[in-house]
């Protein structure tokens, strides 16, 4: 036999007397070497002698029988203190099933609320790209606005100045027209010889007059349209500007939609990050009770496994008993007559 093996069989008798079952694992601690398959095939030689011990007890024949119903009652104690830990241990995976389930249906709805949540940011989004848009539009029809109010009041000033120079032009041709009536009075005044003369430079002047009336009702005719123009040019101006004011009082609306509709995806980004927190948070602990769950299960199935090793080792106990018991009784039968024959 290997060292190991012994090293191994000798802790595994330890552990026993000190009231733990003896697995790999606590054997590999104990005696800190060997490899899993050396311990696991020591483990088998040792519960094997642990059987051979049990089935040809070395007792005195009066302790035989109290000894195997100690052994038998210690057994059944231990069988009742198996199924209360088994209903224990059922009882805990069953709990932590509807914890897992009930942790799952929490993730299920925490999904659904980011998702909804994911939904409101994109409506969101195409909202506050539909106010950028509307935005945009808004900003070109003002500049629009803007440039036409310009173009009309650049017309309107070179209305005016032309107005202006207009009735300039006239308040000197009456200026010198006066002049000239005011020269052929004086030399009607003074020259009675030049009557002729001066009776055509009058006709002339008369003439000119006329022209000149003619002349001043067109200019006259002339500013009143002009009048007229700068009149309606006032109006598309102010037109223009109550369009500008609109337009400036509209975008800053927009501009309060566009900061509320940020404000709203902000609130809705925390959400989404709280969410995910939670939703990790879950899913951890979700994958924790999922680890121990297995954990719980495999400890089961080794303990049933120990547990028809057990009821196996019982049920050969009990038959090596039985066997003892009638080779005592034969042996008692035997030895009896004997005894008779001797007396």
């Amino acid at each position: 036999m290997s060292n190991t093996r012994a090293l191994a069989k000798e802790a595994a008798f330890k552990l026993l007397q000190s009231g733990q079952r003896p697995t790999a694992d606590r054997v590999r601690a104990a005696i800190g070497q060997g490899a899993q398959q050396t311990i696991l095939g020591a483990l088998d030689e040792f519960w094997r002698e642990i059987g051979e011990r049990l089935s040809e007890p070395r007792l005195p024949d009066p302790l035989v029988e109290p000894v195997m119903s100690l052994w038998s009652q210690a057994v059944g104690a231990a069988a009742a203190q198996w199924q209360t830990e088994r209903t224990g241990f059922e009882e805990r995976l069953a709990a932590l099933e509807s914890r897992a389930q009930t942790l799952a249906q929490h993730l299920r709805e925490e999904t659904d609320a980011r998702e909804q949540a994911e939904t409101r940011v994109a409506s969101a989004d195409t909202l506050i790209e539909e106010l950028q848009h509307a935005r945009a539009e808004q900003t070109a029809v003002q500049q629009a606005l803007r440039t036409e109010v310009e173009r009309l009041t650049s017309e309107a000033i070179q209305t005016r100045q032309s107005l202006d120079a207009e009735r300039d032009a006239r308040e000197r041709d009456q200026a010198a027209w006066m002049q000239q009536i005011d020269a052929a009075r004086q030399a009607t005044k003074t020259a009675l010889a030049e009557r002729e003369t001066l009776a055509k430079q009058l006709h002339e002047l008369r003439e000119t007059t006329v022209r000149q009336s003619l002349l001043l009702a067109q200019a006259d005719e002339r500013v009143k349209e002009l009048g007229a123009t700068l009149e309606v040019r006032t109006r598309e101006c102010s037109i223009a500007q109550t369009q500008a004011s609109t337009a400036a009082r509209e975008a800053e609306r927009l501009d309060s939609q566009l900061q509320r509709a940020v404000a709203v995806l902000e609130e809705h980004k925390a959400q989404i990050q709280s969410s995910e927190d939670r939703s990790r948070a879950v899913a951890e602990r979700l994958a924790a009770l999922q680890l121990e769950r297995e954990g719980l299960l495999a400890e089961n199935r080794t303990l049933r496994d120990e547990l028809g090793v057990l009821r196996a080792r019982r049920e050969e106990f009990e038959t090596s008993v039985q066997r003892a018991l009638g080779q005592l009784r034969q042996r008692e039968q035997t030895e009896q007559p004997e005894d008779e024959r001797a007396g």
